[in-house]
């Protein structure tokens, strides 16, 4: 992961990270604070997926709240599978972050 990181870096790309649980938020910005991430963070919450994150409002609000505290500059948006990413859209808007659409 450090590897890609620094390619990343080094071409001067900026990666969209894909939170599936909220480990992959505080390692994300355990990433950006060490400077292997460029700036500012960008991270997608990827919700509906069995086993993982679930699409619950009461979780996507508490992902939004912890970026936040942990990473203010960083922006985000939220995705759905299948057919949550309608709920996810709406959420996400309403919220004041991204969306994205896509199979």
């Amino acid at each position: 992961m450090e590897w890609l990181a620094g390619e990343m870096l080094k071409y001067n790309v900026k990666p969209e990270i894909a939170a599936f649980d909220l480990s992959h938020i505080h390692q994300a910005v355990a990433l950006s604070k060490q400077g292997k991430l460029k700036a500012p963070l960008y991270v997608q919450f990827v919700m509906g997926v069995k086993n993982s994150m679930p699409a619950d409002k009461h979780s996507f609000d508490f992902f939004i709240e912890t970026l936040k505290r942990l990473a203010p500059d960083a922006q985000w948006c939220g995705a759905g599978i299948g057919a949550n990413q309608y709920r996810l859209n709406e959420w996400s808007i309403a919220a004041g972050g991204h969306t994205r659409t896509g199979l």
